[in-house]
């Protein structure tokens, strides 16, 4: 291999990061896409993490090895490689006691096939210079996914928070199971040990919507409604450090007669659905949106804008095709005001359900349906966890009002308040809508999947209902 020793100066940002594919939990680190120039020419695009103010430590090849571990200070940032092959890298870092640290591992979110392996064991050290150990702990991939498959955050790095009970040091080992038959130069990583720094991100995509509940399909969404429409947006929360309050989420450049439903990630929360409405004064519009979280964090207020991702292409089965998603630079919205909601489902506004946690409750519900979506449907619900069970409720299609019916005893809803969607699949011919101010005849067949604004469920304790 070439190498070639280049200034931060010589390189170029770029903002068409073609050709780069970075995995979605990558969307943690700090840093951007840039390329080299050099004689007329434009390198590939590649990803450099950003510091921050740390200093960057290489790890110490002739330190390399089991149990010969490299010392290397807080905050401190190690940049190493997992070569040759059988590659083994140990590491202590100092730490104090009562104070809550956090251990990253980057290596796969970088863009390298490799699978940390790391093993830490905390060493406590007595005011007389004793030292004692503490168990040893095996790290080998972070499960968690709060983007779900459209943004799947799953990887195999290694990502963990602690606190020491005692001043002494963490000694951390190092290896790659993907390099042990044979290594590869091309497999970096940075690790760093710091102290936890509370806050919170954002990412915000379209939900994706099956037609049908029993495929395994990934569909495009786009982010467009039509007048009383209603769309669903999942908004994940990728919070850092020991913060788990709420956080609020507000949209910003809304065109009119568009809002976001009151969006609100309640303690620990990582991922929800939030739901943009279209309502009967909404105009024409095509442009950029903003999403914005509002948390308190140390008894200060902070703010931070969601990045926005979607999904590259359709997926026929998401057991068999991954699912790849890219970020984006905005939300984009488009608004059609002359192209009416072919089914809206509604309660009457503003409406709060009442009941005691040992009664049954009735919510009334009004039906309209534009151009020729005349067949029958089904409403299922979701939103409560305890209403899965909860049948669908059929509407005929001469129904212009049905009744939905909770036993709340029965799916043991606790006392609170609770928001919950309906939605439906329905088949129909879709009229086009006019076009440059000529109106058109052409229909299309179509199933079409919508879902209600948000209804408002407001449990009281049993106790309570019975006075």
């Amino acid at each position: 291999l070439e190498r070639l020793v280049v200034k931060l100066g010589d390189l170029i940002p770029s903002d068409l990061p073609g050709g780069l594919s970075l995995p979605p939990a990558s969307i943690v680190l700090k840093g951007g896409v840039y390329r080299l120039f050099s004689d007329g020419h434009h390198s590939n695009p590649f990803f450099l993490a950003h510091a921050s103010g740390q200093k960057i430590v290489a790890e110490d090849e002739n330190k390399s090895g089991l149990n010969i571990y490299q010392t290397v200070a807080l905050s401190d940032i190690v940049a190493g490689k997992f070569y040759p092959e059988r590659d083994v890298d140990s590491f202590r870092f100092p730490i104090k006691k009562g104070v809550d640290y956090q251990m990253d591992l980057f290596s796969q979110r970088l863009g390298f096939n490799s699978h940390p392996y790391i093993t830490a064991q905390i060493v406590n050290v007595s005011n007389g210079g004793k030292e004692s150990l503490g168990p040893i702990k095996e790290f080998y991939e972070s499960k968690e996914n709060p983007g779900g498959r459209e943004f799947n955050m799953a990887n195999r790095d290694v990502t963990w928070l602690f606190k020491s009970k005692s001043d002494g040091y963490l000694r951390v080992i190092l290896r790659d199971l993907f390099n042990q038959v044979s290594g590869g130069i091309l497999k970096s990583y940075l690790f760093t040990v710091r102290k936890q720094i509370p806050g919170f991100s954002l990412v915000v995509h379209p939900q994706t919507v099956p037609i049908d509940k029993n495929k395994r399909n990934i569909e495009l969404m786009a982010t467009h409604l039509r007048k009383g429409g209603c769309l669903p947006i999942r908004i994940v929360a990728i919070r850092e450090g020991s913060f788990d309050g709420p956080i609020q989420v507000v949209a910003e450049g809304l065109p009119k007669g568009v809002y976001l439903e009151k969006t609100e990630f309640k303690n620990g929360q990582d991922s929800i659905m939030a739901f943009l409405v279209a309502s009967d004064s909404s105009e024409d519009f095509v442009g950029d949106i903003k999403f914005l979280g509002r948390a308190e964090i140390e008894g200060k207020e902070l703010e931070v804008f969601a990045k926005t991702a979607v999904t590259r292409h359709r997926v026929g089965d998401y057991n068999n095709e991954p699912v790849l998603a890219r970020l984006s630079t905005s939300t984009v919205l488009s608004v059609n005001a002359n192209d009416l909601e072919p089914v809206r489902v509604f309660t009457e506004k503003n409406a709060v359900f009442k009941g005691g946690a040992d009664r049954k409750i009735t919510i009334p519900l009004n039906i309209k349906r534009h151009g020729d979506f005349v067949s029958n449907f089904k409403l299922k619900a979701y939103g409560v966890p305890q209403l899965d069970k909860l049948g669908e409720l059929e509407v005929k299609k001469d129904q212009t009002k049905a009744s939905l019916e909770i036993d709340l005893a029965k799916f043991k809803v606790p006392a609170g308040t609770y928001k919950f969607n309906l939605a439906s699949t329905i088949k129909g011919k879709y009229k086009y809508p006019p076009l440059y101010g000529e109106k058109s005849d052409k229909k299309k067949d179509v199933t079409y999947r919508f879902f209600t604004s948000s209804i408002v469920l407001d449990i009281q304790p049993a106790a309570e209902s019975e006075e």
